[in-house]
């Protein structure tokens, strides 16, 4: 009967650690999915936002551009013609709105520098996201190796008390026939 509960609570032990295996193996497939799908969700926003603001700011860059062009040839124009009062006064007013396109232009270009900045930070938090995945994958797969070093050692000691259990069944026959011989010998004897 001892045998027997001993062979039982091996048996739920081994049960136990494979469930324990086998759960321990989803949880980590599945927190290796769910970091992978989080980081590339993130990934594809920032490059769909950075390649928005990309667009918007080269439209501006453009715009502007254009512009500071076509005063550039307006104001040419203006100084290839005979100097008279009207000339100045659409010199003037063309170089004013040349300067406010200029200072435009250069807040445009900072802002861009700041947005290049904000993504860059952002990238790094990937970055570092991406290595406290490969962190917990390397934890996850420690975790399993140590599983399946316990797995070993269960198996070696189930092995280990099988063992004793042959020999203990071998023993109890033994002594069940010594029983048997003297129980027959007494009943002999009366």
């Amino acid at each position: 009967a001892q045998i027997e509960a001993l062979q039982k609570e091996h048996e739920e032990h081994k049960e136990a650690h494979l469930k324990f295996v086998e759960d321990a193996k989803v949880a980590k497939e599945k927190a290796c999915e769910e970091a992978r799908e989080e980081m590339i969700a993130r990934a594809e926003l920032q490059f769909k936002q950075a390649n928005e603001l990309y667009v918007k700011l080269k439209k501006q860059y453009d715009s502007a551009k254009a512009k500071i062009e076509k005063l550039t040839t307006e104001l040419n124009e203006v100084k290839s013609e005979k100097g008279t009062r009207l000339r100045d006064k659409k010199e003037g007013a063309l170089r004013k709105e040349l300067a406010e396109l200029k200072a435009a232009n250069a807040k445009l270009e900072a802002d861009g520098t700041a947005k290049a900045m904000e993504y860059k930070a952002e990238m790094e938090g990937l970055l570092k996201a991406a290595e406290d995945y490969e962190r917990k994958t390397k934890e996850a797969e420690k975790t399993a190796k140590n599983a399946k070093k316990t797995l070993s050692a269960f198996e070696k000691e189930k092995d280990e008390l099988q063992q004793n259990l042959d020999t203990l069944m071998g023993e109890h026959e033994e002594m069940k026939q010594v029983c048997e011989e003297l129980m027959a010998e007494l009943e002999g004897r009366n």
